[in-house]
């Protein structure tokens, strides 16, 4: 990395959704270690985390990244870092340390060896408006799932249906091909509860509005059939099952987007 720039890591998926968001800036050339708890520079709150997990050594070639003997997974650019084992790098992506996953970026100008937590400021209502509901994260871990920003309570089997439905904006598809990206002996009836129990979370979390849900339903099924009243009603027709044939999702195609990492 040039001498001038900033290493900057951002949290993408973690198990605390609080985390979600958290940016970690270092100023090249330099080390950290990235952990639960101090002595760690940069502290995640997350059960997967250990106390002293990785290290990163930024110099002006590239990264080395090390696991400090944790036995919890780390991975760089998707690749096994072996307990006391290091890599170097030319380019550091991503970083995956247990159940945490951060996108990797170069930032100008450089900034001080510093701490940057983003705060969970409003986001302005014509941002809200045009973001995209949905985006899925594929990595080597799986599939993950955030609603703007906020991380959706998904297994990666549920995780990896929605985002099959979600590839048909609106269309029904068939459970046969939704079997084939989850496994032909998978429950999809579990699959489909499981996802409007995710989606219900992020309605109750605000992540979600209520008016959007219906408003995708409506135009799916028509304005008679929605009652905004009715939540566990009104999830089972924004996850919809035709028996015997499919499952189709009320979203738009502009609803989604996909980062596939692998």
């Amino acid at each position: 990395m040039a001498a001038d720039s900033s290493l900057v890591l951002t949290v993408i998926r973690a198990s605390n959704p609080a985390e979600i968001g958290r940016e970690f800036v270092l100023a090249g050339p330099g080390s950290v270690v990235i952990g639960r708890a101090p002595p760690a520079d940069f502290m995640i709150r997350d059960e997967t985390v250990s106390r002293r997990h990785g290290e990163l050594v930024v110099k002006g070639d590239g990264v080395t990244v090390r696991n400090l003997s944790s036995a919890n997974g780390l991975f760089a650019n998707g690749q096994p870092v072996e307990p006391g084992a290091s890599v170097d790098l030319r380019v550091l992506e991503k970083l995956q340390l247990g159940g945490v996953l951060m996108g990797v970026s170069e930032s100008m100008p450089t900034r001080n060896v510093q701490q940057r937590i983003t705060t969970s400021e409003p986001v302005p209502a014509t941002t809200q408006e045009t973001a995209p509901l949905f985006t899925f994260t594929l990595d080597s871990g799986g599939c993950a799932v955030t609603c703007r920003g906020r991380l959706m309570s998904l297994a990666p089997s549920p995780a990896l249906a929605f985002l099959r439905l979600c590839e048909s904006p609106g269309q029904l598809v068939h459970q046969w091909d939704i079997q084939e990206v989850v496994g032909e002996n998978a429950n999809l009836a579990k699959l489909m509860t499981a996802i409007r129990n995710g989606v219900r979370q992020l309605m109750e979390q605000e992540a979600l509005a209520i008016e959007a849900v219906v408003e995708r339903v409506q135009e799916v099924h028509g304005s008679e059939s929605v009652d905004p009243e009715d939540v566990r009603g009104l999830l089972r027709l924004f996850i919809f099952s035709r028996r015997g044939h499919g499952y189709l999702a009320c979203v738009a195609p502009d609803d989604v987007v996909v980062e596939d990492h692998r």
